[in-house]
């Protein structure tokens, strides 16, 4: 009786984790394309480019395609990250990715376009 109920616990547990896991990869490839977005109407605008590598991109390739190519590579690295068979270190990545990118990216770009 007790193993069954701890058989069950675990269960849910580990749906539960994995529903978490779910919505934290969600969140980090939504903020992927606000970034690639934000950053195209930001630099169409005349703001510039923060990211060093990303600006070099773009001086050799265009926007579009400099941040199509870099979105690309990051949602695919996402990817990568949620095949991991550990769910700690994946909860974590992706929470640490998502802070970094509404901290540095999301809330930046969303006062530049609203109050530009």
């Amino acid at each position: 009786m007790v193993q069954r109920y701890l058989s069950r616990s675990s269960h849910r547990s580990l749906t539960s984790s994995s529903r978490a896991l779910h919505y934290l990869f969600l969140l980090n490839l939504g903020l992927q394309v606000w970034d690639g977005l934000a950053t195209y109407f930001g630099v169409q605008l005349g703001f510039p480019e923060g990211n060093a590598l990303l600006r070099t991109w773009m001086g050799n390739w265009g926007a579009g395609l400099a941040l199509v190519s870099a979105k690309t590579a990051a949602c695919g690295l996402l990817f990568l990250l949620r095949c991991l068979e550990d769910l700690f270190l994946l909860r974590c990545a992706m929470t640490l990715t998502a802070g970094l990118y509404l901290s540095f990216s999301f809330v930046p770009w969303l006062l530049v376009l609203l109050f530009r």
